[in-house]
């Protein structure tokens, strides 16, 4: 028998199916929809440690924020796509600036002038901005000059992790920056009992 024949034979089958479609699809899209609350899967098992001096002449040392979120770019201030980045980082920076985590920039190797004036023209703050001499900082990450965007969680895995801009409206980043953010709020702050 054809089903689509049979239903189409009479309007109030057609109808009927309407509804039924209705009754068991919607709240089927909506358990699928809440099955996104999960934990996002890792891209890497375990990111590497980034340590090295910042623009504004201190030492930055990413296992002082183990227990955090750690958000960290890479960028080379010759590349227009770093510079897109850089603007869409800082924009992130606002968006979360009230949840536990911590964004970094890590910028490829430059005169400290010009390091220091793509920093302020893109409202990265010098004591989060990693200078990358030689491109040490880049390598155990597997990146080029930039941009690239690294999502590390409190454990020190890497959650998120892209090469080239990033859009600032990126579901997967959001996603993943809500989800730990989230879980952070249910811990106590770092270095509190």
């Amino acid at each position: 028998m054809d089903f689509f024949g049979w239903l189409a034979k009479d309007r109030r089958r057609a109808y009927a199916a309407v509804a039924c479609l209705a009754l068991v699809g919607v709240p089927l899209h909506i358990i699928i929809k809440s099955q996104g609350d999960r934990e996002p899967p890792a891209e890497v098992v375990q990111a590497p440690v980034i340590q090295g001096p910042t623009l504004a002449g201190g030492e930055y040392d990413s296992l002082n924020d183990r227990g955090r979120l750690v958000v960290v770019v890479f960028l080379d201030i010759a590349s227009p796509a770093s510079a897109d980045q850089a603007d869409a980082f800082a924009g992130w920076r606002k968006s979360y600036a009230d949840r536990r985590a911590t964004f970094v920039a890590v910028l490829a190797d430059a005169p400290a002038e010009q390091l220091a004036a793509f920093a302020d023209a893109h409202g990265l703050p010098r004591e989060a901005a990693v200078v990358d001499r030689g491109g040490t900082r880049h390598a155990p990450f597997h990146v080029g000059r930039g941009p690239a965007l690294v999502v590390i969680d409190p454990t020190g895995r890497a959650r998120f992790a892209r090469t080239g801009f990033v859009k600032p409206d990126n579901p997967a980043f959001h996603t993943v920056m809500n989800y730990y953010l989230n879980q952070a709020l249910r811990l106590p702050l770092p270095g509190t009992p």
